[in-house]
């Protein structure tokens, strides 16, 4: 995979100001700090994760659990089906909990009844999202946090713990390019292994939600756009140019996201691979992370050295050699049985990055 390359230095551009919130983060405000999104999917999660290299393979119980959820859970649906085809959708609910149900004096080992178990949590997640679809589609309602439940229970059949985080839990980071404090956007979602290890992953949840929210959005924006196009005498300030002779287009996530999403995710990964492994004695940095947009998930990853990392931290000036990478994967659809099994597996792989 190709990195994407920095906007030109034109005569009277100056340095990016970073907002003090990365809600308001776009792609040009990662740039300014040499983070770069990978040109181009990369082939698959699997391929993003092995860039941490304290991941470990399955062992055979997350083998058999992986295949045995798996097996149960043979569906196929869509967000559009679970908008105008409700009987079809709780026809295969219904089938799907008989399943679990058909033998109910049948001798199981433990193993086999924690799996039941979790799919019968997972299933409910889904009986759920179709609920919540149906009453949000027919009031017109906001889809703010629907996605976000559904996410949190297909995230613990995958044996991994979801927070949410709250307003005074959000992650700063104090004197970032001369900013007071950087927060993170609120609220969001991190997710922790089953085992406890401090592994952290940054959720950025976009798509309809935010979509439903977009004139909101807007409004707020409107009324900090003076300030931020300004420096500190009143003069205009523009943002970066981009070459027209640049070989490299944007990077292709932006054929499914946009400029906002991926700033404000890429933020997010930033502050949070400061907050937890900061203070870590490597070479090279990692955090994974996802963006959502409706029920489908794109794996991310940001891997930034520590070099980079310190001076970021020490506001030095940057150079060539300082450049830091976000690679995405292809989204896959948890209503999707073939896409769902490849999240399945990803998901699980989470446990299995030791810190």
């Amino acid at each position: 995979m190709f990195k994407r390359k920095t906007y030109l230095d034109h005569p009277g551009i100056q340095t990016v100001d970073l907002t003090d919130s990365v809600s308001n983060w776009e792609r040009y405000h990662l740039e300014d700090l040499n983070i770069f999104y990978a040109e181009d999917f990369a082939k698959d999660p699997l391929e993003i994760l092995k860039h941490i290299k304290t991941l470990t393979d399955f062992d055979e119980d997350q083998l058999l659990y992986i295949h045995s959820v798996q097996d149960w859970l043979k569906f196929d649906a869509s967000v559009l089906k679970l908008k105008f085809q409700r009987s079809v959708i709780e026809s295969t609910i219904s089938f799907l909990y008989e399943k679990l149900t058909k033998e109910p004096n049948m001798v199981i080992t433990m193993k086999e009844a924690f799996v039941i178990q979790k799919v019968k949590r997972f299933i409910a997640a889904y009986d759920r999202l179709l609920s919540e679809i149906q009453d949000h589609h027919r009031q017109l309602k906001s889809y703010e946090g629907v996605y976000s439940r559904f996410i949190c229970g297909f995230a613990d059949l995958c044996c991994l713990e979801t927070v949410n985080i709250s307003k005074t839990e959000q992650t700063t980071w104090t004197n970032l390019r001369g900013n007071s404090q950087v927060r993170s956007r609120f609220p969001f979602l991190q997710a922790w292994t089953s085992t406890g290890k401090n592994r952290y992953m940054c959720f950025n949840c976009q798509g309809k939600e935010q979509n439903d929210n977009k004139k909101k959005a807007r409004k707020t924006a409107a009324k900090k756009e003076k300030n931020e196009n300004t420096d500190s005498k009143g003069h205009n300030r523009r943002r970066p140019v981009y070459s027209t002779e640049d070989k490299h287009a944007p990077p292709l996530i932006l054929d499914i996201t946009n400029e906002r999403v991926i700033g404000q995710h890429g933020g997010e990964l930033l502050l949070n691979l400061n907050k937890f492994y900061g203070d870590l004695e490597t070479d090279t940095l990692t955090l994974p992370g996802m963006i959502v947009i409706e029920t489908s998930v794109i794996f991310t990853l940001l891997e930034m050295s520590k070099k980079h990392l310190e001076k970021l931290k020490n506001n030095d000036e940057l150079d060539n050699q300082d450049e830091a990478t976000i690679y995405y994967s292809p989204p896959y659809d948890i209503l999707c049985e073939e896409s769902r099994n490849i999240l399945i597996e990803n998901f699980m792989r989470l446990n299995n990055v030791n810190v």
